[in-house]
């Protein structure tokens, strides 16, 4: 074989080890790009899968709460309004409660509403008794015109008495709902009630007479599904 033969060979041998070169770095190259792509697109699924979760998440608990301030729901602790049911139900015992229940929670004035079947109905701030108010003294060991008493609220039960449906003055707003107080085995005729405000921007705060005020839209509301005897806890 000629010496321009070998030289040949060789020639072609290198054009053929770099043709397979260059297709398999072609190859490789597809490939590269076929995992990216495919990574890429799982990203995007694990995102609108997580999006789809959140979203059904979502879902669920607007219509678990029904017409619930969302807003004001997720101020509290997460999911910690389910405790508030759990303690309540300790404080009644074995009294049984109608198709709501009402639970205040005085720490942090706010009012959860649950239906029989422990579903969130709504919630709402509220303003229960302030730990000391100004209030007419009666009697010969007056030394004033007035004097202090607390009227902050502490653990117990009350019940609906009564249903007033205005008009009011203002200071009680449009709904009225009177409450009798269990104690012992039985149940007191109070002046404590369930009514609206003329000072919404002061909810959330203990400041009230010795009442629970709730601002006049969630009165309302709260008036239309509550009926004479349904229960009211006030937990700490």
């Amino acid at each position: 074989m000629s010496i321009q033969e070998n030289v040949d060979i060789v020639g072609f041998s290198v054009c053929l080890w770099h043709n397979n070169f260059m297709k398999k770095k072609r190859v490789y190259a597809v490939l590269i790009v076929f995992l990216v792509l495919l990574a890429g697109g799982a990203g995007v699924l694990y995102y609108l899968n997580s999006d789809r979760d959140w979203n059904e998440q979502k879902l669920s608990l607007d219509e678990s709460v029904n017409s619930v301030d969302t807003e004001l729901l997720f101020e509290v602790e997460p999911l910690s309004y389910t405790g508030k049911m759990d303690a309540a139900k300790e404080i009644l015992g074995d009294l049984e409660f109608g198709d709501y229940l009402v639970v205040v929670d005085i720490s942090e004035q706010r009012e959860y509403v649950f239906s029989h079947e422990g579903k969130l109905f709504n919630l709402y701030k509220v303003s229960t008794g302030a730990g000391e108010v100004s209030v007419p003294c009666e009697g010969e060991e007056c030394d004033d015109d007035y004097e202090y008493q607390s009227r902050a609220m502490e653990e117990s039960i009350w019940r609906v008495r009564s249903k007033l449906d205005g008009p009011f003055s203002d200071f009680y707003g449009p709904r009225v709902m009177m409450l009798d107080r269990k104690v012992g085995d039985g149940w007191i005729a109070t002046n404590v009630a369930l009514h609206g405000t003329n000072r919404p921007e002061l909810l959330g705060t203990p400041w009230s007479l010795g009442c629970i005020y709730h601002d006049n839209a969630d009165i309302i509301e709260l008036f239309d599904i509550l009926k004479v005897g349904d229960l009211v806890v006030v937990i700490d």
